[in-house]
């Protein structure tokens, strides 16, 4: 008798050390994967998403059996109903939450995606009222605008990941409003001058506005709301009687990837210029196909 004690108190211990390293290593692998899907651009934008839903089903599975299997199943049944009703407000508070945050983070990534568009037509725009400016002001303000665009495009978008900007471009907008500041006074009393001048100002608020919308982030606390709000949902599931074990899994599984795709997604939509879904430079690259095409090297 003592001997099978014995054993079992052994047993016992090896079952909790083992759930223990296996917490451990989850945790380490969430955040391993949070701390690369912030700093790298992988080939392919799925594969960060599916790899952290399948930490979290892991994590959510794994809770799921230790509770079934430190809880009887009689005293989950007891109750069922009790648990219902609380769940279903549960549920439906932090639905409409997580809605609401994946909205918000649409909307800014979308609004970044338009001014980012919009800086670009107007570099577009300046270097064609250029035209209708005199030399050697046309020639200045369109290699100008030429060398921000390219720099726009190999310097400061690399930066822009990591909430970066480049010293460069800054010095070249820079430039370009000196360049229109003192031009002669024929070119001055040009129409395309006056122009000029509004689009010079819109260039400005528009790249500032793209490079607050790089170092913006969701404060921790809206985060921590969102993280706590996941793990009690899809923990409350636990405390529910449910006799085939698989048939809870199924539920836990499909409530966990619905939770954690839509956690992922407002982590990747709240930082437009890095991460899988990243916005590309296509119109600035537009903008260099043309200007290469008008000012050839």
């Amino acid at each position: 008798m003592p001997s099978i004690a014995r054993y079992r108190r052994l047993t016992h211990r090896g079952t909790r050390r083992g759930r223990t390293v296996i917490g451990l290593a989850v945790l380490i692998a969430l955040g391993v994967l949070w701390w690369w899907t912030g700093s790298q651009r992988p080939a392919v934008p799925m594969l960060p998403l599916l790899a952290f839903v399948a930490l979290c089903e892991l994590a959510a599975l794994g809770g799921m059996l230790l509770v079934r299997r430190s809880v009887h199943l009689a005293s989950l049944e007891a109750h069922k109903e009790s648990a219902g009703f609380v769940y279903a407000t549960l549920g439906s508070a932090y639905a409409v939450l997580l809605s609401f945050m994946v909205v918000v983070g649409w909307t800014q990534y979308r609004d970044a995606e338009d001014t980012m568009t919009k800086e670009a037509i107007t570099v577009a725009t300046l270097f064609h009222l250029a035209d209708g400016l005199a030399e050697p002001t046309q020639r200045e303000l369109q290699q100008t605008l030429v060398e921000y665009n390219r720099t726009v495009l190999d310097e400061e978008w690399a930066a822009m990941d990591h909430g970066e900007e480049s010293e460069r471009a800054w010095s070249l907008s820079d430039k370009l409003w000196d360049i229109y500041m003192r031009a002669p006074a024929a070119d001055q009393a040009q129409s395309a001058y006056q122009q000029s001048l509004s689009q010079v100002q819109q260039l400005y608020a528009l790249r500032g506005q793209r490079l607050l919308s790089s170092h913006s982030a969701l404060p921790s606390s809206i985060w921590a709301v969102l993280v706590a709000g996941a793990i009690v949902t899809v923990a409350f599931t636990y405390l529910f009687g449910v006799h085939s074990v698989i048939a809870q899994g199924v539920m836990t599984a499909a409530l966990t990837a619905i939770i954690a795709g839509s956690l992922y997604l407002i982590f990747d939509l709240e930082t437009p210029y890095s991460g899988p879904l990243h916005l590309k430079p296509t119109p600035y690259l537009t903008n260099q196909a043309f200007f290469d095409t008008r000012l050839p090297q």
